[in-house]
């Protein structure tokens, strides 16, 4: 997940990187926070067919953080690069 990020994510998400786990997770980086807030974020995703819930969602009251939370755990290493290319694709547009 890490490896396909940085090919593709940059700019858009920025990962913070965990030692164990089954997800990791993304914050809107600047740019893409300009634009956007993580549940229409989520929402892109979604309508690419991949499940990235936003982190505000898991907030109760006000969110502090913008972001989306990233599994990996069910993915195939071999599919990971084409999931987060059509992440990407999803949120760049």
């Amino acid at each position: 997940l890490l490896a396909a990020a940085t090919r593709h994510l940059d700019g858009l998400l920025d990962l913070n990187p965990d030692e164990a786990g089954m997800h990791l997770v993304a914050r809107l980086a600047p740019p893409l926070a300009a634009r956007m807030d993580d549940r229409e974020a989520a929402s892109r995703a979604a309508r690419a067919n991949l499940t990235a819930p936003s982190l505000s969602a898991f907030f109760h009251g006000k969110p502090t953080a913008q972001g989306l939370l990233l599994g990996y755990a069910a993915v195939a290493e071999e599919a990971m690069d084409g999931a987060v290319g059509r992440l990407a694709a999803a949120l760049a547009t």
